[in-house]
Formats: C-alpha cells, sequence, structure tokens
C-alpha cells in the first residue's frame, strides 16, 4: 500500500516547523495561519493570497494523514514553495479537473477561483460532495 502523505513534492523539500500550537481541531491537508495570540488555526479568509503553509502528518510519532490535531497540540507545518505539490482540502459543493486553478477558501480549504487570487492548481479532477482532499501544487 502506498505511504499516505501529505507533502508529495520530493526535491526540493518544503520547510518543517513544529514551534506553535492548535488553537483548534486542525486536520492534516488544512492550510493553516496563525491567530492573534500566535496560535494555528486554519487559514479564515477566504479568496487571497495565502501564506503557503499546510499542516502535515506526525508520521513519526505513528500518526497518519487521518489522525487531526487537537487544541494545544504542536503541529508540524510544512512551509512550501511555488510548483510543491501536496495533498489539500478541497471545500464541498466543488467539482474540478486537473489544471482547474483554485483560491482559499477560508476553513483550511481551497475552492473554483472565483474573484479572489490563485494561489494552487488541481492536479487530479474530484467531485467534493463533502470536503475532500484533492492533489494540489502550490503556483
Amino acid at each position: 500500500m502506498p505511504k499516505r502523505v501529505i507533502v508529495l513534492t520530493v526535491s526540493p523539500q518544503p520547510i518543517y516547523k513544529e514551534d506553535r500550537k492548535a488553537a483548534e481541531a486542525i486536520t492534516p491537508g488544512d492550510l493553516v495561519d496563525m491567530n492573534a495570540t500566535g496560535d494555528l488555526v486554519k487559514q479564515v479568509t477566504a479568496a487571497i493570497n495565502v501564506v503557503r503553509d499546510v499542516a502535515v502528518e506526525r508520521e513519526e510519532m505513528g500518526k497518519d494523514i487521518d489522525v487531526p490535531y487537537a487544541i494545544n497540540d504542536t503541529v508540524k507545518v510544512a512551509s512550501m514553495h511555488q510548483g510543491q505539490k501536496f495533498l489539500g482540502w478541497l471545500a464541498a459543493g466543488n467539482n474540478v479537473t486537473q489544471g482547474t486553478k483554485l483560491e482559499s477558501a477560508g476553513a483550511g480549504s481551497f475552492r473554483i477561483l472565483a474573484a479572489g487570487v490563485a494561489v494552487a492548481r488541481a492536479e487530479e479532477s474530484v467531485n467534493a460532495v463533502a470536503r475532500s482532499r484533492c492533489t494540489m501544487t502550490w503556483m
């Protein structure tokens, strides 16, 4: 069975950080940002140019991409760069095909570009009836 990971780019590797705690439940693949107290939350603002920080799994602790971080857990974050691939969350109600441009949807997810800033591109077709994982590349 293939390894289930959030970061899909082998080289160059993103910069990993483990210096912030969760202010809310965060699932690997969530787009994250700091709140006013310096804790991590799901990125809340839609349609903006976002910091390319994505919560990732704690493989070294035996946890995979389906194990969320609880409030006050230290969150492992990948700071990524243009061209790097990852497994992110597509907001419910978005049906994408390979090449669809995406923007932040808030709540740590992405949606089809509407009127904001294209920050990522879908690398596969996904019919997101509910919030769904999708392979993406940072633009």
